[in-house]
């Protein structure tokens, strides 16, 4: 489908591309990068040029059997936003859904967000921050601003960046699969 619409002559209209890129299946270093990669290389095939990529949905949904716990689903949005950044194949990243929307906690597209649902029949604190939450927190205080300054490793048994910010201090991110 990608193919369809770069041929229709709109890309020559457009400034961006904006994905929606879900990843149910997989660790979240494996499937975003490579369905991304895919689009910005056709992109490059037709036109001669990568285009700005701005990555409007993403995240990881806390159903069971997707991200196992509201932990583990933290921790999975945390690895793919900096993978994704540390690899610079997007711009810019939105988290998709910031609140659990709506009142069906086994309906795994209703289970995205960083804060509790809205609706009483389903949390006795509606938008209580959720284990996401407190990561996106930490993980924004520590990088502040930051930029990929290094791809330290690469690999299943270490994923490491090093990121520089704002205020010229680097800190390095680090993480294995297992």
């Amino acid at each position: 489908w990608a193919e369809e619409v770069y041929g229709t002559g709109l890309v020559d209209e457009a400034d961006a591309m904006t994905l929606h890129n879900y990843n149910y299946t997989s660790y979240p270093e494996e499937v975003a990068f490579d369905r991304i990669v895919r689009y910005k290389d056709l992109y490059y095939d037709l036109y001669g040029k990568y285009p700005e990529i701005h990555l409007t949905e993403w995240g990881y949904s806390a159903y069971r059997g997707i991200a196992q716990s509201e932990y583990i689903q933290g921790i999975y949005d945390i690895r793919q936003y900096l993978y994704l950044v540390g690899k610079d194949v997007v711009d810019t990243l939105s988290y998709y859904d910031f609140a659990n929307d709506g009142a069906i906690t086994t309906y795994l597209e209703h289970m995205h967000g960083a804060v509790q649902s809205q609706d009483a029949r389903v949390t006795e604190y509606p938008y209580a921050a959720k284990e996401s939450f407190a990561g996106f927190a930490n993980m924004n205080k520590l990088l502040r601003n930051a930029e990929c300054v290094q791809e330290i490793s690469d690999t299943e048994e270490l994923f490491a960046f090093m990121y520089q910010r704002d205020d010229h201090e680097n800190v390095i991110a680090a993480w294995t699969q297992s």
